[in-house]
């Protein structure tokens, strides 16, 4: 008959070899995942993740105690609900990915607005006034009624009642001018589109930079580096323990090493997306005017400006979100060099050029409606997104453009 000694001794070893075997896989898993030495392993960062093995060490002790006390089958039903949970955890992960794709398109990211109104023959007593351009067109933000392409029709419709008009707002979320190229040249052109107006530039000039998660890792003329809303299908999504070990790592440099970005002053020349930018909306351009189309290029208004009160930069998030090299902070999202307010106010204004200049090289009319919005917060929302009364402004900006150049009588 063994003696107790040899009992409990012999009771526990199941736990030593579970120990043994939890420390081996801890070491193998900062091996593989961060590449790094043994003894760069024991500093407090990667400490850290040893609490994600603590149920290893813990449970088998629970499970003998468990045992001990209440027998095998509570053991058994503690350890089949913990596998139902988990079962149960992956499923749903599984089905939030999938639900990622819904918008995919294959050619612009984001599915494009597509109108009943693409397949109705023009009347001939109307005008078709088309707009072109990202989130700051398409103003999803704001109630239907109080975007701008929506108020531009309604002051023409009683501005000019004998003439149908039908507007449709192309804009798009994420969309640059490359996209805006795409979807014209594919999408649009059955619409027959009397007059066009566009405003880009935002969306391509944080295409300059390779920001973590949705973009590769270095920048490309056609814009194909930046993923945007299409990053979950063209890259692998990271797994849920990836993505909580991630939050743990940032919260420790972040609040515990005080780990912080930095705001770079840009120059002009480092946003390299300029050359793209240029390029895109010249054959953009040609194209409308290829078709006969009267062109109305916008310069965008936005909020970056100089001396802006703490409660004014709590708004701005694009720099945050965007301007970045993933590459320079080693793939965290942490200590990133972020471009500064001064630099983005820089780089709107350089584009804004950039797109009147392109206006008046193609034969296209150019309104500067950048220097008739003011950068306040009755105007925006954040970087770019206007406000309902930037909105009304810049339908009236354009409904007095439209009536100064007779727009709507010539056609």
């Amino acid at each position: 008959m063994k003696s107790t000694d040899s009992q409990k001794r012999s009771s526990v070893f199941p736990f030593y070899i579970m120990l043994c075997l939890s420390s081996a896989l801890y070491v193998y898993f900062l091996t593989v995942l961060f590449r790094n030495t043994f003894s760069g392993m024991f500093t407090g960062g990667f400490v850290l993740y040893s609490l994600f093995f603590l149920p290893l060490f813990v449970l088998p002790l629970l499970l003998l105690q468990l045992y001990r006390k209440w027998g095998r089958f509570y053991v058994l039903y503690l350890l089949l609900s913990c596998f139902y949970l988990f079962v149960f955890f992956i499923f749903v992960k599984t089905i939030s990915y999938r639900e990622k794709y819904r918008y995919f398109d294959p050619f612009l990211q984001i599915r494009p607005v597509l109108s009943e109104v693409l397949l109705v023959p023009k009347a001939e007593n109307e005008v078709r006034i088309l707009f072109l351009g990202g989130s700051t067109t398409r103003c999803s933000g704001l109630p239907e009624g109080a975007r701008f392409p929506t108020l531009l029709a309604q002051k023409l419709k009683a501005y000019c009642p004998e003439k149908k008009i039908t507007v449709l707002n192309a804009g798009m979320d994420w969309f640059t001018t490359r996209h805006s190229l795409t979807a014209y040249t594919q999408y649009y052109k059955p619409f027959d589109a009397d007059i066009v107006v566009t405003m880009h530039a935002i969306n391509d000039v944080v295409r300059t930079f390779t920001p973590l998660n949705i973009a590769s890792d270095a920048f490309r003329f056609d814009y194909s580096h930046f993923y945007g809303p299409s990053a979950h299908a063209a890259m692998p999504e990271r797994t849920y323990p990836e993505q909580l070990l991630q939050k743990i790592d940032c919260f420790y440099h972040v609040n515990i090493l005080g780990v912080t970005d930095t705001a770079i002053d840009y120059d002009r020349s480092c946003f390299t997306s300029a050359r793209s930018f240029r390029y895109y909306y010249t054959l953009l351009l040609r194209q409308l005017i290829a078709d006969s189309v009267q062109v109305i290029v916008m310069s965008e208004p936005f909020f970056y400006k100089e001396n802006m009160t703490e409660k004014e930069k709590s708004l701005l998030w694009f720099s945050k979100e965007f301007c970045y090299h993933q590459s320079e902070n080693n793939y965290k999202p942490y200590g990133r060099r972020l471009a500064s307010i001064i630099s983005m106010g820089r780089a709107m204004r350089y584009f804004n050029n950039i797109a009147e200049v392109t206006a008046l090289n193609e034969g296209a009319l150019f309104i500067d409606a950048e220097s008739l919005i003011a950068p306040d917060t009755l105007h925006f929302t954040d970087d770019v997104h206007f406000t309902a009364k930037a909105s009304e402004e810049i339908a009236d900006i354009l409904f007095r453009y439209f009536k100064e150049n007779n727009l709507i009588e010539r056609k």
